[in-house]
């Protein structure tokens, strides 16, 4: 993972406070867990005499991910007296990667990146004594979260077209005993 953000602010300006920022993370992620390598045999008795079914796996499941993540924010907080500063800002963040955008499978409807991340917010402070002994915060906004990296991995790893199959084979005699 690698991660760069900076930030400036301007004091000053009409007792405003400026700031303004930017941020880039870039995660890469390799994978592989080939499950079940040598198989996974379950009986119905404890003596092993029925075997029941079989699970295995075919393919390898490993998946290389990478996702970038920028974000850039303005803020500007303003003292229109002494005891009250109001505070107005925006972020926009974007991910590229960790809802696999380009994925292709024919059981799984193409994806869009999600842009739609604007994020406003407003607050306000105020300190009723003006000596700072009580004050009084507020504050709404709408924030969006990051995509957990590893619902993206494992569908990379378990697709059952790129990635491994996880396959089971049923004893005979079981399936004609349950629905014979």
């Amino acid at each position: 993972t690698l991660q760069i953000e900076d930030s400036v602010s301007y004091l000053g300006f009409s007792n405003h406070e400026l700031r303004a920022g930017f941020g880039f993370q870039l995660t890469r992620a390799n994978d592989s867990q080939d499950r079940m390598l040598t198989g996974w045999l379950i009986y119905l008795t404890d003596d092993r005499s029925l075997p029941a079914y079989y699970y295995y796996g075919e393919g390898s499941s490993a998946a290389r991910l990478d996702n970038r993540v920028y974000g850039l924010f303005v803020q500007d907080d303003w003292r229109p007296a002494p005891n009250l500063t109001l505070g107005l800002g925006l972020r926009y963040d974007i991910e590229d990667g960790a809802n696999n955008p380009d994925f292709e499978h024919p059981l799984v409807n193409s994806r869009r990146l999600d842009t739609d991340n604007l994020q406003p917010r407003v607050s306000v402070v105020w300190n009723p004594d003006g000596r700072g002994r009580t004050v009084l915060r507020a504050g709404l906004g709408r924030y969006v979260s990051r995509y957990p990296l590893y619902p993206a991995m494992y569908e990379l790893n378990y697709n059952d077209v790129s990635g491994r199959t996880q396959l089971q084979r049923t004893n005979g005699l079981l399936v004609c005993a349950k629905y014979g």
